[in-house]
């Protein structure tokens, strides 16, 4: 079969713009964009000799002409290839009274473009995709695909022809249709209700006013009024190649994808310089919070969240190995303390990983009977506990070998690995690969854990929810605010 590529090549370059709105149709484009050529299945036995010689190739990088980071990971023990896409555009840019629009603008992403009516998820599909979604993130929206290695070249023709041509064919209809889903989706996620109620306190009393993560969550009324000239302003703005980066990790030849990747994104031009975006400094608190709540809620409920250093930042890696210990293992920390003692049925701890400052949140739900004030002074002893007495370093380790897991390479990980490949920065101009990962946590030890916990989850620096069920009370209410000030009695 003839190869089409040419043909798009020649589409992109002679359009007046990357995201030139009325190009007719490039029908051959149209017709076989599912039908490019399998890209040729590196030799099974050169790659198993290289693959007993190597644990994990090196990461390559480099920037084209037009701004676009591309990173190049070659796994030879997968049969399958990722490819992630990454844009600097997340929750926190979006505008006053378009709240959500960076969530939408990622569900339209998949309707696809008149090189291909049919949309990306169907071509997907044809070609045998094991794995792909979006998602919109505070600090970024990114699209992945895990593919057979052999159609490596029309997973990088999709996100190409997205970043070119997204929104050529699009109608008011399908934008109809993704706010209903993103609505849906926002009703799932609990957007409305005590739920929402109390996130909004909590948000209210955690970020000051002007902060970009304040409110960084979908609007339901900001997203029933965008149009379709809103999508498009966005797209123009944000989706270019010098706002960019993507990430191919797994089975694949390193000089045919860099030679694809060259020919399919070079020549998509960029609209203008680098998006600008929404900036804050990090979260200082000089006091604690707590905010009292009451509502026939069926039960009561502790949140707890202090802020902590931004992601990659000295102490992020550790929090992470702190949150396992306090949750991740049976017989420890709150786990032994509340949900076997039957006071809660449920405990969480988290260190929420952010660019512009993180948040680390202690979530439990009570069981009947038990207050939400009990539950806080038994966290309270806990914490006090951890801040003072050294965890075994089994535990530890533990907790440790938790994390790096995450970064094992399982091919139902892959596109999790290439996206951050994509998305992350570490310090010094590095990559986020494996070996880079487990260099975060190979060093943490019992010392460093009780160091981290002193430093950052001070009871004097947080804020406190404290959710209390009535039975006789109607829809979840702020009660009272108590602020006590550092230092203070």
């Amino acid at each position: 079969m003839r190869s089409i590529l040419p043909l798009f090549f020649f589409a992109l370059i002679a359009v007046p713009s990357a995201h030139s709105q009325d190009r007719a149709p490039d029908q051959a484009s149209q017709n076989h964009a599912a039908q490019l050529p399998a890209e040729p299945a590196p030799d099974d036995e050169a790659e198993n000799q290289r693959s007993s010689q190597l644990t994990q190739p090196p990461v390559e990088r480099f920037t084209l002409e037009n701004g676009l980071e591309v990173f190049l990971h070659p796994d030879p023990r997968s049969s399958q290839a990722a490819v992630c896409t990454v844009y600097d555009v997340g929750a926190r840019d979006d505008p006053e009274g378009y709240r959500g629009i960076a969530h939408l603008m990622e569900h339209m992403a998949f309707r696809g473009s008149e090189n291909a009516p049919q949309g990306y998820l169907r071509l997907l599909d044809t070609i045998g995709a094991s794995n792909y979604n979006g998602s919109t993130h505070n600090d970024r929206t990114q699209y992945h695909a895990v593919v057979p290695s052999r159609q490596l070249q029309t997973a990088l023709w999709i996100e190409a022809d997205r970043m070119a041509y997204l929104l050529t064919g699009a109608t008011e209809e399908q934008l109809e249709d993704e706010q209903a889903i993103v609505l849906h989706e926002w009703r799932q996620r609990g957007g409305a209700g005590s739920g929402a109620t109390m996130r909004r306190a909590l948000w209210d009393e955690f970020y000051p006013e002007g902060h970009p993560y304040r409110d960084a969550f979908d609007h339901p009324d900001d997203i029933r009024a965008v149009d379709l000239s809103d999508i498009r302003w966005h797209f123009q703005h944000y989706y270019q190649p010098n706002n960019a980066r993507i990430a191919v990790v797994g089975r694949f030849d390193r000089a045919s994808a860099r030679a694809h990747i060259e020919e399919l994104f070079g020549p998509i031009r960029p609209q203008g310089p680098r998006a600008s975006r929404r900036s804050s400094e990090p979260v200082r608190l000089d006091g604690e919070t707590v905010v009292h709540m009451e509502g026939s809620v069926g039960r009561s409920r502790v949140i707890i969240t202090w802020p902590t250093p931004s992601f990659l930042a000295p102490g992020d890696a550790e929090l992470d190995v702190v949150a396992a210990l306090l949750d991740g293992h049976v017989d420890r920390i709150l786990e032994a303390a509340l949900v076997q003692t039957r006071i809660a049925n449920r405990v969480s701890a988290s260190q929420a990983s952010s660019e512009l400052g993180s948040h680390f949140t202690i979530d439990v739900s009570g069981n009947i009977d038990h207050p939400a004030s009990e539950i806080l002074s038994i966290i309270d002893r806990e914490l006090s506990k951890l801040r003072e007495e050294l965890v075994a370093a089994s535990d530890v380790e533990a907790a440790v070998a938790k994390w790096q897991m995450r970064y094992l390479g399982a091919e139902d990980m892959m596109g999790w690995r290439a996206c951050s490949l994509a998305a992350h920065h570490p310090p010094g101009g590095g990559v986020f690969d494996l070996a880079f990962n487990r260099r975060r946590y190979a060093e943490i030890n019992p010392e460093q854990v009780r160091a981290t916990a002193r430093r950052y989850l001070s009871p004097e620096r947080r804020v406190v929810i404290l959710m209390e069920n009535d039975r006789d009370a109607g829809d979840l209410e702020v009660e009272r605010i108590e602020r006590r000030p550092a230092g203070g009695q």
